[in-house]
C-alpha cells in the first residue's frame, strides 16, 4: 500500500514537472515533446498514473475485481493530485513561476470558459490516446523503439489538439494557486472524459474479437 501511494504521488510530481516544461517552452511543438518526458518517466519506473490505470477497469472479469480495481483507481487519482499540489506549490516559490504565469493564466481562462460538452469530448479523445500509449508500452511483443515513438506521438497529438488530461489539469490548477467552482468543474468533467476514453479502446477491442 505504501509503495502504491508513493508511486501515485510521484506520477503527479512528474506530470506537474512536465507541465512546467510545457508552459516554459516558447514553441508549442517543443512544449508538447517536453511534456512527453513526464509519461515516459512514469511508464519506465512503473509509477501509478490515473490515465494509465483507469482504462483497465473494463477488463476486470469479476464483480469483486471490478469494485476493488475501481477503488484503486480512485486512490491513484487522489495521490496524483497530491503530487501535483506538492510540485505546483514548490514551483510557485521560484523565479520560474513568474515566467510561466502569463501563459498559465491564459490556459486556465480558456479551460474555465469552455463548455461541459467540449471538456467531456476533449477528455474522451485524450483518454483514448493515453490508453494506446500506455498499453502499447506494456506489450512485450512491441518493438522498444516503436513503444517510445508511439508514446511521444500520443502525447504530442494530445497537447497540440487541446485534448484534456485530468492529471495535467491537476498540475495546472496547483500551479495556478486558485480554486473556483469553474476550476473544479473542469477537473471533474475532464476526469469523466478520460475514464470514458481510456475504457473505450479495450471495450471496442473486446467487441471486435467476439
Amino acid at each position: 500500500m505504501k509503495e502504491k501511494i508513493i508511486y501515485g504521488i510521484l506520477a503527479g510530481v512528474f506530470i506537474a514537472m512536465a507541465a512546467v516544461a510545457f508552459l516554459s517552452a516558447a514553441n508549442a511543438v517543443v512544449g508538447s515533446v517536453l511534456f512527453a518526458f513526464g509519461l515516459l518517466t512514469i511508464v519506465n519506473y512503473n509509477f501509478q498514473l490515473f490515465t494509465g490505470a483507469v482504462g483497465y477497469i473494463s477488463v476486470q472479469q469479476k464483480r469483486n475485481d471490478y469494485f476493488s480495481y475501481s477503488l484503486f483507481c480512485v486512490g491513484v487519482w487522489f495521490w496524483n493530485l497530491v503530487g501535483a499540489i506538492i510540485t505546483g506549490t514548490l514551483i510557485a516559490q521560484t523565479k520560474t513561476y513568474g515566467k510561466i504565469l502569463p501563459k498559465l493564466e491564459a490556459l486556465m481562462q480558456s479551460k474555465c470558459n469552455d463548455s461541459n460538452a467540449s471538456l467531456l469530448v476533449l477528455g474522451i479523445f485524450c483518454g483514448i490516446l493515453m490508453f494506446i500509449a500506455v498499453n502499447t508500452y506494456k506489450k512485450t511483443e512491441a518493438f522498444p523503439v516503436a513503444k517510445v515513438v508511439l508514446l511521444f506521438a500520443c502525447v504530442v497529438v494530445f497537447i497540440l489538439s487541446g485534448y484534456e488530461h485530468c492529471v495535467a489539469n491537476m498540475a495546472y490548477i496547483a500551479l495556478y494557486q486558485k480554486v473556483t467552482a469553474d476550476i473544479v468543474r473542469v477537473l471533474v468533467i475532464t476526469t469523466l472524459g478520460n475514464i470514458i476514453g481510456c475504457n473505450s479502446v479495450p471495450l471496442l477491442l473486446r467487441f471486435l474479437k467476439k
